[in-house]
């Protein structure tokens, strides 16, 4: 997968050759996607205007209401009876800017910072631990590495 100027492009052959997808309305600068692991075709994509989900190798996209502004997107282990990995944002939500967690698949979001623990120049960096659910880490672009649990610590 490949993002430019608004349009998703898509490889099937190892990124030899790249295809334009049909999916519009997407961020035209400051695109950050990942695809998730071990579910093929599942991309998800955090920019200006907000974070957006595919299920079909990016033909088209739904977005996520409560995002106004992605800054980037990571994944982690699901939570207890979900199936679906947790996600982590960089970004705003419902007009709040922060770190946030959802295990709904995008549909409720948990704020992981606080007003006291603001990171300048973050967001370039962002993933869940795949073994502890509920573990972030945020790189902070030359400011180091914040590692964060759940309140309560770990559920393993």
């Amino acid at each position: 997968y490949a993002c430019s100027a608004g349009t998703l492009y898509v490889s099937t052959d190892g990124g030899a050759s790249f295809t334009a997808s049909a999916a519009t309305g997407l961020p035209t600068t400051d695109v950050k996607f990942k695809a998730l692991p071990g579910q093929e075709g599942h991309l998800w994509l955090a920019g200006p205007g907000g974070l957006w989900r595919s299920t079909n190798s990016g033909a088209s996209f739904t977005k996520i209401s409560t995002v106004s502004h992605g800054y980037n997107v990571g994944f982690g282990k699901a939570a207890p009876g979900q199936t679906h990995p947790a996600l982590f944002l960089f970004g705003t939500v419902d007009g709040q800017h922060g770190v946030y967690r959802s295990d709904t698949v995008g549909a409720s979001w948990v704020r992981i910072n606080d007003n006291q623990h603001q990171y300048g120049n973050a967001g370039e960096a962002l993933t869940g631990d795949p073994r502890v659910y509920g573990r972030v880490y945020l790189g902070t672009n030359g400011r180091g590495i914040l590692v964060a649990d759940r309140q309560g610590g770990p559920t393993t």
